[in-house]
């Protein structure tokens, strides 16, 4: 493999010439928007944006949480109990899932006497992909 033999950054502008990618730039042109790169990558900003990001798709990695999604964009609020029962997963497997969709802000519980609402954050479904979400509008509207 081609990259096994890459050893400085000119080594990499000469495979980006080989590939089309450079041939229009100079080596000094092209060492200053690596740089850049590099730094864009370095930031808090990016650092926070690509944490956002992959929370988001460990939450959306699981049949399970996709569920629990669907039953809040057609019933917009239910109760632990009820996922439990829907679901057929013991508690603590539920507790997890419902901590994970949390962490990735979808989801939020709200205790109301003894019983634990699960509802969806605000603009959840902006979050989630848009025929999921279209889907589960129309089987809503049909009921």
């Amino acid at each position: 493999m081609e990259t096994q033999n890459i050893r400085t950054l000119e080594d990499v502008f000469e495979i980006t010439i080989k590939a089309g990618i450079s041939k229009e730039h100079s080596f000094e042109e092209y060492q200053e928007t690596i740089n850049k790169l590099r730094k864009f990558l370095e930031t808090d900003a990016y650092e926070n944006k690509i944490s956002k990001i992959m929370l988001l798709a460990k939450a959306l990695s699981s049949e399970v949480r996709l569920k629990i999604l669907s039953i809040l964009l057609i019933r917009e609020k239910t109760c632990l109990c009820e996922l439990n029962e829907l679901l057929g997963i013991d508690p603590s497997t539920l507790t997890y899932h419902v901590n994970l969709l949390k962490q990735a802000k979808l989801i939020k519980v709200k205790r109301k006497g003894k019983t634990k609402l699960v509802l969806p954050e605000k603009g959840m479904a902006d979050n989630l992909p848009k025929d999921f979400v279209e889907s589960l509008e129309l089987k809503k509207k049909k009921e």
